[in-house]
């Protein structure tokens, strides 16, 4: 009998600024790979980690592609929940139109349960 309760989702966290290191290149290579194989991850960005949501990212001095182009490919791979941390946004003095549209504000406590409801907690 199949049950119509929601399965828990695995969820990927950022938490470091952009191109610090390879960290948040590696955690969408990992959300997208779990994509690929029906797994639903959901994507939560906090601290630093929201500046990878900023629009007009101009990467070309250090040598990278730019976070942001990759991020607007994850509706492409079904990787619809995308979660920000809107104390982040906020500390940082980024605005709703700097982040993509499919972007989904969500408080400290809501992010908490989220975190808790998560099948696997992949922080990055």
């Amino acid at each position: 009998m199949a049950s119509d309760t929601p399965k828990p989702a695995p969820l990927v966290i950022f938490q470091r600024a952009p191109y610090e290191g390879s960290f948040a290149r590696s955690a969408l290579d990992l959300a997208m790979s779990l994509a690929v194989f029906a797994q639903q991850p959901q994507l939560v960005f906090c601290g630093e980690g929201v500046l990878s949501l900023k629009a007009g990212q101009s990467t070309g001095a250090i040598g990278r592609k730019s976070l942001r182009k990759v991020i607007e490919s994850l509706p492409f791979y079904d990787v619809d929940a995308v979660f920000v941390d809107e104390t982040a946004v906020e500390a940082l003095g980024l605005t709703l139109e700097d982040l993509p549209d499919f972007t989904i504000l969500l408080s400290k406590n809501e992010l908490r349960t989220l975190m808790r409801e998560a099948s696997h907690v992949i922080s990055l």
